[in-house]
């Protein structure tokens, strides 16, 4: 299913392992973007749970995909599968558990068109990074760009 209002600034890949219950909140930050009606949402969801899906909440978006398949296995196939439908100049992968701030997608936008290769407005996590994951998050985000700030 896809449905078309605008020309896309941004796409976020969005995927469904559970009932859209799952994604209401991330749908509900999105939809608190300043920017929100030139964002683009691709939705890949499997069969057994794509009728949960509010479309009424989708519906302020540029446009909006919903990708449905047999079987996700993981995030990262669904993000795969919802790829080839996002039409925006930048992409951004979204998840179940992040609820970004109002101007995070602007601010995104915004920077690729200065020029930066990778941005991110601003990144928080619980804790300081323990262990191997947790230093290799914190290493890859301090060598992607002197604008990073992250915060414990």
């Amino acid at each position: 299913m896809t449905n078309t209002v605008n020309t896309p600034l941004l796409s976020v890949m969005l995927v469904m392992l559970h009932d859209f219950k799952t994604l209401r909140k991330t749908i509900n930050a999105l939809r608190a973007q300043t920017i929100a009606n030139q964002l683009e949402v691709a939705i890949t969801a499997a069969r057994e749970f794509a009728d949960t899906i509010d479309t009424s909440l989708l519906s302020g978006f540029a446009k909006y995909h919903i990708v449905v398949t047999d079987r996700i296995a993981t995030g990262a196939q669904g993000w795969v599968l919802a790829f080839p439908h996002t039409t925006a100049p930048y992409v951004a992968m979204g998840e179940d558990h992040s609820f970004p701030v109002p101007k995070w997608a602007e601010t995104i936008v915004r920077a690729h068109e200065e020029g930066w290769q990778w941005s991110a407005r601003l990144l928080k996590t619980p804790t300081p990074p323990h262990g191997l994951v947790g230093q290799i998050f914190f290493y890859v985000l301090s060598i992607g760009s002197s604008r990073i700030k992250v915060r414990w």
